[in-house]
């Protein structure tokens, strides 16, 4: 298989792998990582739009030695102890409540089940933002290992899988989610990282509509 075939899909694994440790608490190691630096050049590998706002990431974490105030942030944002500002559950957005471990959140452990993979001993809820793009990384992982072996049948079957995710879990409430997160930001990072996600689901779902 030409390698010029398998080099975006590693830039879309990366992307996803990436934009998921961006819902994690911020630490030093993003700076020893790189981690910001891999996501902008993972999107500017694949031409997307979203690459502008990882970079004006890139620029606030390169001027922020300490990442105490992100992490408050953060917290304000996804963790607690008050209201979550932009809380990173699925079943909030998708429910009728606003709560989370509802139906659509069996939903997508049935889902998780049928590609193979065991959340059991997850500490994070199933259909919390960081697990949703594990389990798209996963995916896309395991699309390209198929084409590098020129398995034309799995990665037939991959590839559906990732269509499948995106468009009845993931692709239905990135845009709540992430307007949620870009209105409520204490900070322009954040508001960034809402931009980045929300542009670079859309420009992966449409990929799989070719």
């Amino acid at each position: 298989m030409a390698q010029s075939k398998l080099v975006p899909e590693k830039a879309r694994e990366a992307c996803y792998k990436l934009l998921s440790v961006c819902y994690q608490l911020p630490s030093q190691e993003w700076h020893q990582v790189q981690l910001i630096d891999g996501l902008a050049q993972a999107l500017e590998i694949l031409n997307s739009e979203a690459a502008v706002d990882a970079r004006a990431m890139l620029y606030i974490v390169d001027e922020t030695k300490d990442l105490t105030q992100l992490q408050v942030d953060f917290s304000k944002l996804f963790v607690g102890p008050s209201r979550l500002l932009a809380a990173p559950y699925a079943s909030v957005y998708l429910g009728n409540e606003r709560q989370v471990m509802t139906e659509t959140t069996a939903e997508v452990v049935e889902f998780y089940h049928k590609i193979g993979i065991d959340i059991a001993e997850s500490k994070e809820i199933p259909d919390h933002i960081r697990v949703e793009l594990e389990v798209m990384y996963y995916l896309s992982l395991k699309e390209r290992r198929s084409i590098n072996e020129e398995n034309v049948e799995e990665e037939n079957m991959y590839k559906a899988f990732q269509k499948e995710f995106l468009e009845r879990y993931l692709g239905i409430w990135i845009d709540d989610f992430t307007a949620q997160l870009e209105k409520e930001a204490p900070s322009d990072f954040f508001k960034h990282l809402a931009r980045v996600t929300a542009t670079f689901i859309h420009e992966d779902i449409a990929r799989f509509q070719y």
